[in-house]
């Protein structure tokens, strides 16, 4: 089918940004809205469709709501595992539009969930895992301490080397303590199989588990590529094997197990995937993915639902609008420096 143009990303991602007026939008509607997972999206969203003044605003509506992160939400995994992911975004948001005051805030909230050992991103209850340590690699980059940056980018190398390239089950979370993979616990766990692995050859997997710590890996390469090979001062000594190089093989083999799970297109966790591709320069796999997740749009709404919950609609459908429109800026950039967010 091939990679849509430029022009039907940005219709696609204007019509989702259209279809959210009404509700995250409208200043009505939101007064009468406490979870945060309404609107810790929308900013950079707006953001990417050049409505600065409105992705203001919508930042100084979620203000009020970051400083008890994602504890409150609905949304179980931002109630449970990441109540610090809010904060991530409202980072990347007020690093964009020179918020210092949502910046230090953010970041303030964040570092509780850093693991100054190993680098180590942390989901709440103390284990580490794949998507909370690309969490804390993106942090590095968004408030500029690139040494931050590699060490944790240094612990996804060490657990996708720990998962080996024949894997058929992808594990994402590990203690930080004995470092072994830590497995769901049955009804005893407060989140589903698919946020402790992604399995091959299982339908339902949540895909940006391990898009998500691609698209990071190769945002830092592209950071240090464009150095020029400029001696970063704040990157340990003992991390210089972590090379432009050795986070684009990473990124690759993520992409790689990614690819070969059968259930993988048509699937709306595997928006960051999809992002990742472009970045990637994988073509093959972006012209795949792109058309399937463009088909998941409502025709007539123009959200991207997931079919459980208005929350989780809003959500999703603020996500795709920032990547829908982020994807044509990605790809010019092939090549040159390359930021996830903004």
């Amino acid at each position: 089918m091939g990679m849509p143009e430029d022009a039907v990303l940005e219709r696609a991602a204007d019509r989702a940004l259209h279809a959210l007026e009404t509700t995250v939008l409208s200043e009505q509607w939101a007064r009468k809205r406490e979870d945060v997972a309404y609107f810790f999206k929308l900013p950079l969203a707006l953001l990417a469709a050049g409505r600065r003044s409105d992705a203001k605003a919508a930042l100084a509506r979620l203000t009020p709501h970051l400083p008890e992160g994602g504890f409150r939400s609905a949304n179980i995994a931002y109630n449970t595992a990441y109540p610090h992911y809010p904060c991530l975004w409202g980072l990347a948001a007020g690093t964009a539009l020179g918020d210092a005051a949502t910046m230090g805030k953010c970041d303030h909230f964040l570092a509780k969930y850093h693991d100054a050992r190993t680098g180590a991103g942390l989901v709440e209850g103390g284990d580490a895992d794949m998507f909370a340590t690309a969490a804390m690699v993106s942090r590095g980059l968004l408030t500029g301490r690139l040494g931050e940056a590699v060490v944790s980018a240094s612990r996804l190398l060490w657990a996708i080397k720990r998962n080996g390239a024949r894997c058929t089950s992808f594990q994402l979370r590990w203690s930080i303590m004995s470092e072994t993979w830590v497995g769901h616990a049955g009804e005893r766990a407060k989140l589903p199989e698919v946020f402790y692995c992604v399995k091959r050859d299982t339908p339902g997997q949540l895909y940006f588990m391990l898009g998500f710590p691609a698209m990071v890996l190769l945002e830092l390469a592209s950071v240090m590529e464009e150095s020029k090979g400029a001696v970063l001062p704040d990157v340990p000594s003992d991390h210089d094997a972590v090379t432009p190089e050795v986070l684009r093989t990473g990124a690759a083999q993520l992409l790689a197990f990614c690819d070969s799970c059968g259930n993988f297109l048509h699937s709306l966790p595997a928006h960051k995937v999809a992002v990742c591709a472009v970045m990637a320069g994988d073509e093959a796999l972006a012209a795949r993915l792109w058309p399937s997740l463009l088909a998941l749009q409502d025709s007539e709404r123009g959200t991207f639902a997931t079919g459980d919950s208005d929350l989780d609609e809003i959500d999703q459908t603020a996500e795709m609008a920032l990547w829908l429109h982020r994807v044509p800026a990605l790809r010019a950039a092939r090549g040159h420096l390359m930021r996830c967010f903004f």
